[in-house]
């Protein structure tokens, strides 16, 4: 009637409805890596690093997107209404125990599971829920399906050289396979006589991260890279035992090296050391 009072609950859920499915790509590649033997007592390293790229396989993931489910009960402002909250507990706890009495709680359970569990059938199953109203809330679970791009992986050649048996603990051994894995810009390193960049490599089984330098273009005729014996493509990782991981390192450090000079370098895909003149 006109004027009256009326006391209403309204009881909110989300959930999450199906929307379908997208094909997705798993990658398959890597580093195949064979190592050493041991032939009269002796103790002869073979290392290769030989990249595969076998076709990726194709799998299923599946898209969702949330919805809201919102049910309200109303009731006239009666006499009595205060006393039946206050028995409940609270206003909260009373319109919970009269949206579950009155079917509608039960209602709006039922048709969430419907909707999940026939999401194609969407339409039809919200225009037959009398008590509730759904609505988006604009949240999406969506697929990536773009395969990441492979890395470059260099193959190394077979190493000859006969040498004692050696133990090591440490997983990033200068011996191990490295892969490249990213660069930054193009510097000129005047002391050096090539252009250079930082990057990064993978090394060995645990593809543990490891910064270095690569040479970009060939070294200057009487600069300090070609009297180190270095050429193109070659990534430098230690000067005399100190780490270089910038071109301004290996600037500075060439600059404070004389004499006899130890450089650790990688080259196709094979960490190498020797000791030359500048």
């Amino acid at each position: 009637r006109e004027g009256a009072v009326y006391f209403k609950c309204r009881m909110e859920r989300e959930f999450w409805r199906h929307t379908g499915s997208k094909p997705v790509c798993l990658p398959n590649e890597g580093n195949l890596c064979v190592k050493a033997h041991i032939k009269d007592q002796r103790y002869s390293t073979d290392w290769w690093a030989v990249p595969y790229g076998i076709n990726g396989q194709t799998g299923q993931c599946e898209e969702y997107e949330q919805w809201k489910a919102i049910t309200v009960y109303s009731e006239p402002g009666t006499c009595d209404l205060l006393d039946r909250i206050v028995a409940a507990g609270s206003e909260d706890a009373y319109c919970q125990n009269v949206l579950r009495e009155s079917g509608k709680a039960d209602s709006q359970d039922q048709a969430i599971a419907q909707i999940q569990q026939t999401p194609d059938q969407m339409d039809q199953i919200v225009q037959g829920a009398a008590d509730s109203i759904f609505e988006r809330t604009g949240q999406v679970r969506k697929c990536d399906n773009q395969c990441p791009a492979p890395e470059q992986s260099s193959t190394s050649s077979s190493s000859d050289t006969i040498q004692q048996p050696t133990q090591t603990s440490d997983s990033s051994s200068d011996s191990s396979t490295s892969s490249v894995s990213s660069s930054d810009q193009v510097v000129q390193a005047p002391v050096c006589g090539a252009n250079v960049k930082a990057t990064t490599i993978k090394k060995n089984f645990w593809h543990q991260k490891h910064k270095v330098v690569m040479i970009v273009d060939e070294p200057a005729e009487s600069s300090s890279l070609q009297k180190l014996g270095l050429h193109a493509n070659d990534y430098v990782s230690k000067i005399n035992g100190k780490r270089v991981r910038t071109a301004q390192d290996l600037d500075q450090v060439l600059r404070q090296s004389k004499g006899r000079v130890t450089v650790k370098f990688m080259r196709q895909g094979r960490m190498q050391e020797q000791t030359r003149a500048i």
